[in-house]
């Protein structure tokens, strides 16, 4: 356990890596004074809860890393101290759901993985607060359709959707991505295809050979 304020004593600390290090709880003030601190890095422990209270003094906070603990669920609040967030990691955690507004408080998060979760949807508005400013979307290794949504991000360069086990997607599922430069798309349902009206612009004049190649499923109909 990450008992209360253990770092109190490092108000100019900029980076705190805690990975591997079987931590289960964390205090609500357990990193209390660390006002510099920007990145927060947790990843490969056996957290099984997180609340706001957590980062409440680590205001400048901008990169968390989460994945791969045992957290089941996420308050919807659970970020709301720390809304200088550019880089948050979530994946490979037991979780099922997720709020509709978790992403409200972080406005200018450019990259989000929460892949190898439980996923079976994700809320319909769920990308509202970051359709300009997601770059980075790790979402893949979640059983569930094609989320409506991701069709609005246009600043996306990185789009990760393996394995989920779509049937389909969208005619227009990509079209708007303009700055996408990284598609995957591979291990999805027998029968899984791209329809050419939903490759993305980096991808409009390439083979279908080179479609599959570069994003690991076949075009619809052969052009």
């Amino acid at each position: 356990m990450l008992d209360a304020e253990p770092f109190s004593n490092l108000a100019t600390l900029t980076h705190l890596v805690l990975n591997e290090n079987n931590i289960v709880n964390i205090t609500g003030s357990a990193f209390s004074g660390l006002s510099s601190l920007t990145n927060l890095l947790l990843s490969n422990n056996d957290i099984e809860a997180w609340f706001k209270e957590i980062t409440a003094g680590t205001p400048n906070l901008t990169t968390l890393s989460l994945n791969n603990n045992n957290i089941p669920s996420w308050p919807a609040d659970s970020f709301m101290t720390i809304p200088l967030m550019d880089d948050l990691r979530l994946d490979i955690n037991p979780f099922s759901e997720l709020p509709a507004d978790l992403l409200q408080p972080m406005p200018n998060l450019t990259q989000l993985e929460i892949d190898n979760a439980q996923l079976t949807s994700i809320p319909d508005t769920f990308f509202t607060p970051v359709l300009g400013t997601l770059e980075k979307l790790q979402i893949g290794d979640n059983i569930m359709p094609f989320p409506p949504q991701v069709s609005q991000l246009t600043q996306l360069t990185f789009l990760d959707m393996a394995d989920m086990n779509m049937t389909s997607v969208p005619d227009n599922a990509f079209t708007a991505m303009t700055e996408l430069s990284t598609l995957k798309l591979e291990d999805q349902a027998d029968g899984f295809c791209i329809p050419t009206t939903a490759l993305p612009p980096f991808l409009s004049n390439a083979t279908d050979a080179e479609v599959e190649l570069e994003t690991g499923a076949p075009v619809c109909v052969s052009r």
